[in-house]
């Protein structure tokens, strides 16, 4: 019909403008100055620009860089792709992921990157679960005055319906190792927001997220589950 052919050239088209979004990494140099282009950067892998696995992957990398924050691109050079596929099992099409985080506790690393990598076939689901989760710290420490890609990070974590754990914890007091120990443990699962509150401070911004989810400042430390904030 009219409206299914209109529908598929839509699609198409929205697809295509999302396809330029991304970075064409052409060239194994180019990779490695791409990589090291902010905290987290997606490289997606792929024989040729087209197929379920490429519109999949063009339809995620278009709800994780809704705010920006994130480097994506994709190549279809295997000089460039075969750099990083090393395992046997890995080939396209994957997505390589690179991350300042260090792993163990969330915290980012300047000049040292972490590499990850998830091979396909994908579907929409767990690969926008995988490259969310990646795109986060371990443990979400806020507030946190780590540079504008950051903070555009948060929101997309922030604003996404997977589950969160709050900690409310007074300034004056150290991060329990539990924290970090939580998190590893549930990683997949939720996101864990790690909030120091100033009670000297009138618009605290972890106040604030209490009082959204209708908790007392004053009572610290504090913890909460909720699907979004």
């Amino acid at each position: 019909s009219m409206a299914a052919r209109a529908l598929t050239v839509a699609t198409m088209l929205l697809l295509a403008v999302a396809g330029e979004e991304l970075k064409d990494v052409k060239q194994p140099a180019e990779a490695v100055y791409f990589s090291k282009s902010t905290e987290v950067v997606v490289m997606g892998c792929f024989e040729k620009r087209e197929g379920s696995d490429w519109d999949v992957f063009v339809q995620v990398a278009r709800e994780i860089n809704r705010h920006g924050g994130v480097g994506m691109g994709s190549t279809i050079s295997k000089g460039v792709w075969s750099r990083y596929l090393e395992a046997d099992t890995d080939k396209p099409p994957a997505v390589v992921v690179w991350t300042s985080y260090d792993p163990d506790t969330g915290r980012i690393r300047k000049g040292k990157k972490t590499k990850l990598v998830l091979s396909g076939p994908f579907k929409f689901e767990s690969l926008y679960k995988f490259l969310l989760r990646e795109s986060l710290p371990l443990v979400l420490r806020l507030p946190a005055n780590d540079g504008p890609d950051f903070q555009k990070r948060q929101m997309l974590g922030m604003q996404s319906g997977f589950p969160k754990l709050f900690f409310f914890v007074n300034k004056k007091e150290v991060e329990p190792d539990s924290v970090t120990e939580v998190a590893l443990l549930h990683k997949q699962s939720v996101i864990c927001v790690y909030y120091v509150i100033d009670a000297n401070t009138e618009d605290d911004e972890g106040a604030q997220v209490m009082k959204s989810l209708g908790m007392e400042a004053a009572r610290l430390p504090a913890g909460a589950m909720a699907s979004s904030a």
